[in-house]
């Protein structure tokens, strides 16, 4: 796959976190002017491949867009039911 094969979709970080905004492709990155550059392809693995090809391996990772407009969309939060890692006098608590 050559890189004049893959349709590249440029669109600035103000426009991307209007409510009606519809992502025009399912991979993207984020470059160093804060624009999102977004990677027609199929696979994760080929958008990589190409993002490692034309900007240098290692500067960007390729990633979705959360359509989800609460946050920043770089940070996930995982949460646990368990109390381990918890102080032990915390153990006790319910």
């Amino acid at each position: 796959m050559s890189k004049k094969e893959i349709k590249t979709s440029i669109v600035e970080y103000n426009d991307s976190t209007d409510e009606d905004f519809h992502p025009p492709a399912k991979w993207h990155i984020v470059n160093s002017l804060g624009q999102l550059v977004f990677i027609h392809v199929r696979t994760r693995e080929s958008a990589q491949k190409y993002v490692d090809e034309e900007y240098g391996k290692g500067f960007f990772t390729v990633k979705t867009l959360s359509l989800d407009k609460s946050g920043s969309g770089e940070y996930s939060a995982v949460g646990s039911n368990t109390r381990r890692g918890f102080n032990p006098s915390l153990k006790g608590l319910k």
